[in-house]
């Protein structure tokens, strides 16, 4: 009769006073008064959420949007890290040429006048002169405005700013890439002669004929040639011969210069145009043509 539909109120009466129902309602009214008093259910569920949360894939709206922030930190605090970094290696530099090589492509860096001062003044006259005159760096010191130099690279070119007080460029110097490279490639001197250092025995010429050929060159060709002639004259000894890379290279390449100072022999090795050895090559040829080259059989240098 259980299973039956209650015929009457009597029978509904009884059957919801039985000990079953009155036992089961009991126990509902029991969970609900546990749930608002001692929140059960949300610690049970929290618990069972936070110990399967790593099995559970970061999807959704509010992880990615925390994902975003946390790459967003993460490269904000390498930025961070790289430009101390940079300024670090820019305060400790001891010439200029380290400074070139610290700072990337659309990267800036800042020095003080003193700093720059410094750098300015260990660089060979002929490139210190291309990158600002004497003159006018002793003007921007004696005026007193000068308070800081700013670097930063555009490509193949390095811009110079020199500074003052209310963020002003006092100067503005744009360093061309020509002038980079005889800056950043210092002299390399070696022990030996220019055939042990794999120039061909062709292409090694007598100083005497290379300085005359150069010397027939406008001034701006000789300087893509031999921009730092310090760099031969602080080597020592007596320059015997000058040797040349193989023509088409590349833009910039090697030459050396061969020296003897008696005892042993020595060749230091720097940056050069291609296209001014072009002309040079140009100008050895057109003396030839002008007349015989006698050479001392001994030294093979000219007379």
């Amino acid at each position: 009769m259980d299973w039956c539909e209650p015929r009457d109120f009597s029978d509904w009466f009884g059957r919801f006073f039985s000990l079953r129902s009155l036992t089961f309602i009991l126990i509902v009214a029991l969970l609900v008064i546990f749930e608002f008093r001692f929140d059960w259910m949300e610690k049970a569920l929290g618990s069972y959420l936070s110990t399967t949360n790593r099995q559970r894939p970061e999807t959704g709206e509010i992880w990615e949007t925390a994902h975003d922030t946390e790459q967003a930190r993460n490269s904000l605090n390498e930025i961070t890290v790289d430009r101390e970094t940079l300024q670090r290696n820019a305060r400790g530099a001891v010439d200029l040429a380290d400074i070139i090589s610290f700072i990337a492509e659309n990267q800036s860096v800042m020095i003080s006048p003193e700093h720059f001062r410094s750098l300015y003044m260990k660089l060979p006259r002929s490139i210190a002169s291309k990158i600002i005159a004497p003159n006018d760096l002793l003007r921007l010191l004696g005026e007193g405005e000068w308070e800081r130099t700013y670097f930063r690279k555009y490509g193949n070119q390095l811009s110079i700013y020199l500074i003052d007080g209310s963020n002003r460029a006092l100067c503005e110097i744009a360093v061309p890439d020509s002038t980079l490279v005889q800056i950043e490639r210092r002299r390399i001197v070696f022990s030996g002669s220019l055939e042990e250092w794999g120039f061909a025995p062709e292409r090694i010429r007598p100083a005497n004929r290379f300085f005359s050929s150069l010397g027939s060159l406008p001034e701006d060709v000789r300087a893509e040639i031999l921009a730092r002639p310090e760099d031969i004259l602080s080597a020592g000894g007596r320059l015997v011969r000058v040797g040349f890379p193989p023509q088409g290279q590349a833009e910039w390449v090697d030459i050396g210069f061969e020296l003897d100072d008696g005892s042993q022999r020595q060749v230091v090795i720097l940056p050069a145009r291609e296209w001014a050895l072009g002309r040079l090559r140009t100008a050895e040829e057109s003396a030839a043509l002008s007349g015989p080259v006698i050479r001392n059989p001994e030294t093979g240098i000219e007379p």
